[in-house]
């Protein structure tokens, strides 16, 4: 799995993630998309400072999956996000490149279920004809 480099931007979609046929496909070109989407949408944010620095603290990543914080907090509590608290502050920071990919993953569960009900509605019109 490719990481996004340091100039690539972030920035949070509203509508679904565009569905490649591969989930590998999917992973990278969302991850992607993610990078140059964040530095546009974000520019001057306390989250564009936060990503240039290479972390990002997980209620800023909530807002930019457009989740809610528990949810992150969750995946950090139950080891499926690797965060660590930072020095100063003791607050949870999540390195940019985890960050990326948990919200890639994230966007492309969300797409490939949507893809799912699409097939299944699709399915249920065609068997009602």
């Amino acid at each position: 799995m490719r990481h996004a480099s340091n100039t690539e931007a972030v920035e949070a979609t509203e509508a679904p993630v565009e569905v490649v046929a591969e989930a590998e496909e999917v992973q990278e070109t969302t991850a992607e998309r993610l990078t140059r989407e964040l530095r546009e949408k974000f520019q001057g944010e306390r989250i564009q400072v936060q990503f240039e620095q290479g972390v990002i603290n997980p209620i800023e990543l909530a807002k930019f999956m457009s989740v809610r914080p528990q949810m992150v907090y969750q995946d950090i509590r139950s080891g499926r996000l690797t965060a660590a608290k930072h020095n100063n502050t003791q607050k949870w920071v999540i390195d940019r490149s985890i960050a990326i990919d948990y919200a890639a993953a994230y966007l492309d569960r969300k797409a490939q279920r949507l893809l799912q009900l699409q097939r299944e509605q699709e399915e249920a019109l065609s068997k009602a004809s």
